[in-house]
């Protein structure tokens, strides 16, 4: 299993091919943005995994990308994953906005496939201007669909926070904030996740705020892991960011 070291000055390039995190269920997607969009668009998850589209043109910053296209009717400066939604899994994120939150087009999503219309489907992770970040999902109802919402924290979203977003088929979903140590949330369900046709994207969803994000990194894990797992998993994770480009999440 390859690791950071946290003291190498060495290019990261090389260190972090085949990164694997320390998860029980090995990742679908390993993504950094601290060498820019088009590097950070390379999936880690293993040597040979295939890389994700960059629609648009996200800007690269000093250790992030920041996305978004501030126009929910035309999405844009996002990265569009291959990676096909899932009755369990777990977002792991690390994010901040520059965004003023005034509404839909300045109110950041950080990852998820979520659309509307006569057939709600999907999972998002996203920033609103209340201080905290909420998720949303659909569960299968009989013939019709419920919508879970659930919220963690009461962080400044100008800062950078680390969340884990969990998903699991029979048991609901929970949201945990890292960074403000007691800070999650959650909605229990016996349903069935209602899942979505589409990929999953990072930094913009089909149907859903299109404020700027600023994101480190994400990570996709096919499985629910637990806080403590998902705590576990992100420690690297954190520590490399903070020491390479004070990044303290």
């Amino acid at each position: 299993m390859a690791q950071i070291n946290y003291s190498d000055d060495a290019d990261y390039s090389d260190a972090r091919e085949g990164f694997i995190l320390n998860s029980p269920v090995l990742p679908s997607l390993i993504h950094f943005f601290d060498q820019g969009a088009v590097e950070g668009a390379r999936n880690l998850a293993s040597i040979d995994a295939a890389g994700s589209a960059i629609v648009g043109a996200p800007i690269d910053q000093v250790g992030f990308v920041r996305f978004g296209s501030q126009n929910q009717a035309s999405p844009s400066k996002f990265v569009q994953t291959e990676i096909a939604d899932a009755a369990s899994v777990t977002f792991l994120v690390i994010a901040k906005s520059p965004d003023s939150f005034a509404d839909g087009d300045h109110k950041p999503s950080l990852i998820g496939n979520f659309a509307t219309g006569d057939a709600h489907q999907g999972i998002s992770l996203v920033m609103d201007n209340d201080g905290g970040s909420f998720a949303y999902a659909e569960f299968q109802n009989g013939g019709a669909a419920q919508l879970l919402t659930i919220t963690a924290g009461s962080q400044d979203n100008s800062e950078w926070t680390a969340f884990a977003l969990v998903v699991d088929a029979g048991i609901g979903m929970r949201l945990y904030n890292y960074t403000e140590a007691n800070a999650d949330s959650g909605v229990n369900t016996a349903l069935p996740r209602r899942l979505a046709s589409r990929p999953l994207w990072i930094g913009a969803v089909p149907a859903g705020f299109a404020g700027l994000a600023d994101i480190a990194f994400v990570a996709i894990i096919p499985a629910a892991l637990t806080r403590v797992q998902g705590e576990t998993a992100f420690a690297p994770v954190r520590a490399y960011l903070a020491e390479k480009f004070g990044i303290t999440a």
